[in-house]
């Protein structure tokens, strides 16, 4: 078939079989969606000592518009990011292999990262068996991803995108989780639920609509409470972040207008965010009809959890009416 088979054992840690083969595409074939635009021009640096392992990788990289430079040593990747640096075409990525002949690449990352020049590409690595608290152990080196390999071209899509939308500092600084298979697989489970922003300020409406993005849900805003009301009546929102200070009608209201026109099982949660601790406001959103209210600026594990309540609530209304059906 045009291919080659071959193992990389290393004694008191196992071995690697490995094949490949040639393969025509199937005429029926089709790709699911496109590569994000992001994507498109990126360089990435791939540090891996076996030849299928790089090839295999290069071709998912190429087909996504990225510039894939591959190398299969540590003194390589070194040497290569340096020069690359110095002519001020660093990469924003680089892929490394665990587990090389004779070299730990955690080894090679904690370099990378511990030296200025280097630091701003975004490590990821690869390996082929995964431990326990290998994830934290990896984040606290400053890597933003861990995947298993052999990894898939959706995997690798998605978390070289959630990779690129951080800045390099935030990895370092452990601000985001770092990117597993389990985080990409939740996201997946995310991608349904679509939620409307209904917020005046439009800095505030980017930042609502980024934080939801980056959570793996689909958002889309609107400036005020007249125009949320509308858009609850289209039917294609699972939940609402109503902002409650808003000209003309605010969350509150839009709330109240929303809620007397429910008719049944109809309730979408609407989660307030409000500018505001003091007490009493959690009663005003209350007495509106709000299901939980957060305050601003965004705390985004506060909404995380939110969301994650409200919605496996509404999945399981969801669920239960289905069965009655």
């Amino acid at each position: 078939m045009g291919g080659q088979v071959g193992v990389n054992s290393r004694e008191g840690v196992g071995s690697i079989f490995w094949f490949t083969v040639r393969a025509g595409l199937s005429g029926s074939a089709q790709i699911e969606r496109p590569p994000p635009p992001m994507l498109q021009g990126q360089q990435v640096l791939v540090v891996d000592d076996n030849a299928a392992n790089l090839d295999h990788l290069t071709m998912q990289l190429h087909s996504c518009g990225i510039e894939a430079v591959c190398v299969a040593s540590a003194a390589e990747a070194l040497k290569v990011m340096t020069e690359r640096d110095r002519a001020g075409r660093g990469f924003s990525v680089a892929l490394l292999d665990h587990q090389m002949t004779g070299y730990d690449l955690t080894e090679l990352g904690k370099r990378i990262n511990a030296d200025p020049r280097l630091r701003q590409t975004r490590l990821i690595l690869l390996t082929s068996s995964a431990h326990h608290g290998d994830g934290k152990r990896f984040a606290e080196l400053g890597f933003a991803g861990c995947l298993m390999k052999p990894v898939t071209q959706r995997d690798l899509v998605e978390c070289l995108s959630m990779a690129l939308s951080v800045r390099p500092e935030e990895w370092h600084a452990q601000t985001q989780p770092i990117i597993t298979q389990q985080q990409l697989l939740t996201r997946r489970g995310r991608e349904k639920w679509r939620i409307l922003v209904a917020e005046d300020n439009a800095v505030n409406q980017k930042v609502a609509v980024r934080t939801l993005e980056k959570l793996g849900y689909r958002a889309d805003a609107v400036k005020d409470g007249r125009e949320a009301v509308a858009a609850w009546e289209s039917g294609r929102y699972d939940l609402i972040l109503m902002d409650c200070e808003m000209p003309e009608v605010d969350g509150y209201e839009a709330t109240r207008q929303i809620r007397s026109r429910e008719t049944g099982d109809r309730h979408i949660p609407i989660i307030a965010l409000t500018a505001h601790a003091m007490k009493g406001v959690e009663l005003k959103c209350q007495a509106a009809g709000m299901d939980d209210y957060i305050t601003k600026p965004l705390d985004r594990e506060r909404l995380d959890a939110c969301l994650d309540r409200l919605l496996t609530e509404l999945r399981a209304r969801r669920s239960h009416d289905t069965e009655l059906a």
